[in-house]
């Protein structure tokens, strides 16, 4: 790309963004219109010199983080000189707690990091000698002289700054996240259930902050800001490296959303024409292989999602493993920034039960169909798998069991008049799920899906490794087998729109897209 396409490109995307980046390093509105002005000139210099960046957003964002380190350094300089001659002593000095000041003191402590701030309450606030405090801390007494020191150059910048908080302070952002592998403990959802994790996430995805910076970014006291960020480290969702923290998974900004959907929709309508061909000619053969009370119109999607995730599995290049976390559990997690209209209806696919009985539900958001008739929990599903299995009758449960049966009998199987119990979703016995693959992979169109599906995966990890750079080298392949799924919405609205695929009349009464398998 020539020098000026980029200067182009630059001035369209990234400017405005630059200063947001800049206003949440230095807290200043002054500072921040200097510092990224140094910046942009420092870019476009460089891309009027010749300059050729492999990654633009990354090249980018690495110039901002250099040039704001060189800023911090040289401010810290001149502080360190200006301030030199000032002596720690025991009583209060330079007016700092005088009544007219003591707001401000108060807002610089609510941002002063946790070793300074313990110093500055119990010697200003609480009236403590030096010698008590470093006591109390198991500190000696010139270390406490030194922290003070320190404490009182930071809320005096503070003081005198014209500090402004973060957009996230007044205005909290959304983000959607996916998550998939084992996760027994609750986690990641556990940590992310609310919205002040939720914005520390976004304001350090992809941007080292420190937790000073994040605080301000979403107006959060630095105690309550710190112990949010230590139940995020734990998580594993975001990791220190230095003195900031940065998320340790990739949340998708709208940037790389947009190419996402634009490689995952690129050629779909012949792709889902191919895919509606090989689940046509695959259906007789399946109803044979399992019990479906459903019609053939109905059985449909299932075949055809099914279909899809076979795709998916038979790509190369991911070896199907997860991050293990420090719990020893292992699971992929992944966010979605102000995520864009045409990937917000995911079809996702939950599963519950065991080696002996699996239960599958597509959740289908599109078309009213997310829930449908509910989904089975994890008891339920054990004792459907042990009525079918064992061909039990309705009397023969016990009093719990027949308080489950409440749950299966709202649409996933009823008793009849003899108290036979009939399911009413399709039920998979045996070997029978593998031989349904097979059935696919004979097909001789198979092939070239399977390739097709491939191209889509590699131009995904393209894309993150052009976002990404080094910071989640380990898990692009992690990521694009994320966004690789997205195939099965675009794939279900092509048959939708093309009239492949009917919607039931009914969806809240639908069993369609969900099935049961009993070994």
């Amino acid at each position: 790309m020539p020098g000026e396409d980029y200067i182009a490109e630059f001035s369209k995307e990234y400017i405005g963004k630059l200063f947001y980046f800049c206003l949440k390093k230095t807290g200043n509105t002054h500072e921040a219109e200097e510092l990224s002005a140094e910046i942009t000139m420092h870019i476009i210099s460089a891309l009027r010199r010749g300059t050729q960046p492999r990654s633009f957003p990354a090249w980018v964002w690495r110039i901002a983080r250099n040039r704001y380190s060189r800023w911090a350094e040289n401010k810290h300089s001149f502080r360190k000189n200006s301030m030199e001659a000032e002596l720690c002593s025991d009583s209060p000095e330079d007016g700092l707690i005088r009544a007219e000041e003591l707001s401000l003191l108060r807002r610089e402590l609510a941002f002063t990091v946790a070793e300074y701030r313990r110093v500055v309450v119990a010697y200003y606030i609480e009236d403590r000698s030096v010698k008590d405090i470093a006591k109390s801390l198991s500190l000696s007494e010139n270390t406490v002289k030194s922290k003070l020191y320190r404490a009182r150059n930071i809320l005096k910048e503070g003081m005198n700054m014209a500090r402004e908080f973060g957009a996230k302070s007044y205005k909290p952002e959304s983000v959607g996240f996916s998550a998939t592998g084992r996760l027994p403990s609750g986690l990641p959802w556990s940590a992310v259930n609310r919205k002040i994790p939720n914005n520390i996430l976004l304001a350090a995805s992809n941007n080292p902050s420190t937790a000073e910076e994040l605080a301000m970014e979403l107006g959060v006291a630095l105690p309550y800001m710190e112990e949010e960020i230590e139940l995020l480290v734990e998580a594993t969702l975001l990791k220190k490296v230095g003195g900031k923290y940065v998320t340790n998974f990739l949340i998708e900004s709208l940037e790389i959303q947009r190419e996402v959907y634009r490689a995952v929709k690129n050629n779909s309508e012949a792709r889902s024409a191919v895919i509606n061909e090989i689940a046509e000619d695959c259906l007789p053969a399946i109803r044979g292989l399992v019990y479906c009370p459903l019609t053939d119109e109905e059985l449909k999607w299932w075949v055809v999602l099914d279909l899809v995730d076979q795709l998916i599995n038979n790509i190369k290049g991911y070896d199907g493993k997860w991050p293990v976390r420090d719990n020893g559990e292992d699971w992929g997690f992944m966010g979605y920034e102000n995520t864009i209209n045409e990937l917000c209806e995911v079809v996702g696919c939950n599963c519950m039960g065991n080696e002996k009985v699996f239960y599958q539900h597509y959740t289908i958001k599109p078309y009213g169909l997310r829930d449908r008739i509910g989904e089975l929990g994890y008891v339920p599903t054990l004792l459907l798998g042990d009525i079918i299995s064992r061909g039990r009758r309705i009397d023969s449960l016990s009093a719990s069991e027949a308080e489950h049966w409440k749950q299966i009998e709202k649409g996933f199987a009823h008793a009849d008049s003899e108290g036979n119990v009939i399911p009413d979703i399709m039920v998979i016995e045996g070997d029978n799920w593998n031989k349904i693959h097979e059935l696919y992979k004979s097909h001789p169109c198979f092939n070239d899906m399977r390739q097709s599906f491939q191209s889509v995966f590699e131009e995904l990890i393209e894309i993150f490794r052009k976002y990404g750079g080094e910071l989640f080298c380990e898990q692009i392949a992690c990521y694009a087998y994320f966004d690789i799924y997205h195939l099965r919405t675009i794939t279900i609205k092509d048959e939708v729109e093309s009239g492949r695929l009917i919607v039931p009349t009914e969806p809240d009464r639908s069993a369609i897209a969900m099935c049961i398998e009993v070994k």
